[in-house]
């Protein structure tokens, strides 16, 4: 047994490194199986065939990263069905350690050395989790699309205190309250300082369709069409056709950045050092300090003049 672990281990990889299609649910039935025999030699509590058994369905479940599939082909393999829970504990454990310290499992693995960017698994997409209304900011201003541009800055004034002055881009609407489009504060004053007139409208300085979301839409649906319509900012209106806010591009780099901060602190703490590591280092690091308070009091005695 150990000697076929070794040659078909051997081959195996051979085979896989050489850059050829191989196959892997064979090896891996084989590996698994020899493994497990010579595990049965070291748990004497069933027969070699059941280790065998249970060790060929972890080695499936753990490298494919396929833990259900290779519980149900088992046994399908083996009709051994008083071994369902054996099999759901190994797989499962298996499975676990594998997504703990694989990125990837074999299957992707070379899609991924090839250069193709592959998903991790169980990875969330927080754009498709998250709604616009848990986003988006209060409305402060709106701009009337045929108000003047002057009139307009004189409106995000920046000693506004309603946070109007943290907003660099504003819903436009008309006379009706549709909205028209959007315009930055930027924009505003870049044509205020070229016309000193001053006669231009708002509206005449939308271009494109508007992006409108509601607040029960998903994020990446919104952020789709930001980005497809190179808009600033999305107005978002309530079922009754109101404008109760607005999404900015920061708001979605925003909610990026707490789903990153979220996995960094998962990651910190999974590889933070168990509780019984951590409580035996308090105490060494303790029992040091203990021992070395005499020592500094002798040579704290020893550097005193005696009076």
């Amino acid at each position: 047994m150990l000697a076929l672990l070794i040659v078909k281990a051997l081959i195996w990889s051979l085979s896989l490194g050489s850059g050829t299609s191989g196959g892997v649910l064979a090896p891996l039935l084989i590996m698994g199986g020899a493994l497990g025999t010579l595990e049965s030699e070291l748990i004497p509590l069933q027969s070699p065939g059941f280790w065998a058994m249970i060790s060929m369905a972890a080695m499936i479940g753990a490298t494919m990263r396929t833990p259900l599939t290779a519980v149900v082909f088992t046994l399908e393999l083996t009709t051994a069905v008083p071994a369902l829970l054996p099999l759901l504990i190994a797989c499962g454990t298996a499975f676990a350690v594998t997504v703990l310290l694989m990125r990837r499992s074999i299957l992707t693995e070379k899609v991924a050395r090839r250069g193709h960017h592959v998903m991790r698994e169980f990875v969330v997409d927080p754009f498709k989790t998250r709604r616009v209304a848990e986003i988006m900011r209060p409305l402060v201003a709106e701009l009337a699309a045929d108000a003047p541009v002057r009139e307009a800055l004189s409106l995000l004034s920046l000693d506004r205190d309603d946070g109007a002055s943290e907003y660099q881009a504003f819903p436009v609407v008309d006379g009706d309250g549709a909205v028209v489009g959007t315009i930055t504060r930027a924009r505003l004053a870049e044509i205020a300082a070229s016309d000193p007139a001053a006669s231009r409208k708002v509206g005449d300085l939308v271009r494109g369709t508007p992006v409108i979301g509601a607040p029960d839409d998903l994020v990446g649906a919104l952020a789709d069409q930001l980005v497809s319509s190179g808009a600033e900012c999305a107005s978002i209106v309530d079922p009754s056709g109101t404008l109760v806010g607005v999404v900015t591009r920061r708001d979605l780099l925003d909610v990026r950045a707490l789903h990153r901060r979220a996995e960094l602190e998962h990651q910190r703490m999974l590889q933070a050092p168990p509780m019984r590591v951590r409580l035996l280092r308090l105490r060494a690091n303790g029992q040091q300090k203990l021992a070395e308070q005499p020592m500094e009091s002798a040579a704290t005695a020893e550097s005193e003049p005696v009076g």
